[in-house]
């Protein structure tokens, strides 16, 4: 058994936030029983000592495939060993997620906080995700969870419309800092975000050990194309992060100078017929003088508010994309 940061630490920069720490001791005995099984099996752990990822599992040790691949992933998470590594005793966790890849399967385990009244709330950005090929061998598991004091009751909180009217409050506000943008086209912009799309989830954001209930908005405008997601806290209404989830891409200096390129996003979620979808939707279209400023300047432009932020985006131990968190969560 190895600890992998303790190989790479030295290749981190020292303005890393990262640093490599030894597991706490419940997680350390359950990986040396694990290790007894598996010689090649490494670890990593999170600044607190919580694993994250475990890899190097010997395919002759593993049970024999039953064919389903989300019940192979459940069984391995009840091996007492591998439910004391990744702490899963107090941990709950929805039904898992098939998602076929090209080397076999990737299950995802949600977490949920189920509260006094029986009512399960998603844990933002906390998932068990295990990786095993088309034989049903499992070569990988990665863990968000999180961990904290869980709340037994939502208690007084605001209603999704008035979560989406702060979000669209926020974006409008955003838009002043786009001062390249002549007049018509700032209007436009507002304007546009006054009936933009919106799409609200009510989930836990774990922060300074405690669980808050956030929601979850993201805003799409058409004319001109934007989405954005923004973080409103449930119960005081403040929107305490934001980021674009729309991104440019130029295939080529000519391209760029011509002012054409690609705007594109990936949704990750859902399922059909059991198996989560994952959907990339991209636009080709010639880039109006609106979009070739955002594609330079919205990174700076929009997300500045955040860098002083204790909140962020975090996608550790194999997390979607586009997945934010607090920030250390």
């Amino acid at each position: 058994m190895s600890i992998r940061e303790h190989k790479f630490h030295a290749l981190d920069s020292r303005f890393s936030e990262s640093t490599p720490v030894d597991p706490k001791k419940p997680f350390a005995s359950a990986i040396q029983r694990l290790a007894n099984s598996h010689p090649e099996l490494e670890a990593d752990f999170d600044k607190v000592g919580h694993v994250r990822h475990l890899t190097g599992f010997s395919a002759s040790n593993q049970r024999p495939y039953i064919g389903d691949a989300i019940a192979q992933a459940a069984n391995f998470l009840g091996q007492s060993e591998v439910s004391q590594a990744l702490n899963l005793f107090n941990v709950n966790l929805e039904n898992g997620i098939d998602e076929t890849m090209p080397f076999g399967h990737r299950i995802t385990f949600p977490q949920v906080i189920v509260l006094k009244d029986g009512t399960k709330v998603e844990v933002r950005g906390g998932n068990v995700h295990i990786a095993m090929d088309k034989a049903g061998k499992i070569f990988n598991v990665a863990s968000t969870l999180k961990f904290g004091r869980r709340p037994v009751s939502l208690g007084k909180i605001l209603s999704t419309d008035q979560a989406v009217a702060n979000a669209r409050t926020k974006f409008t506000n955003l838009t002043r800092r786009l001062t390249a943008l002549d007049t018509g086209e700032r209007k436009a912009l507002r304007e546009a975000i006054k009936t933009c799309k919106a799409d609200v989830k009510l989930v836990l954001s774990e922060h300074a050990g405690k669980f808050d209930p956030v929601y979850e908005v993201r805003l799409s405008t058409d004319e001109p194309r934007y989405l954005m997601l923004f973080l409103v806290k449930a119960k005081t209404g403040e929107v305490v992060h934001h980021q674009s989830l729309l991104h440019f891409s130029v295939s080529n200096p000519k391209a760029q100078a011509e002012g054409r390129g690609s705007r594109f996003c990936l949704i990750s979620g859902g399922s059909v017929g059991g198996v989560s979808t994952r959907l990339t939707i991209v636009w080709h279209a010639k880039l109006a003088p609106w979009d070739q400023w955002m594609r330079s300047h919205v990174p700076n432009a929009l997300a500045a508010s955040n860098r002083r932020s204790c909140w962020g985006p975090q996608g550790a131990g194999g997390a979607r994309a586009g997945t934010p968190t607090h920030r250390g969560h």
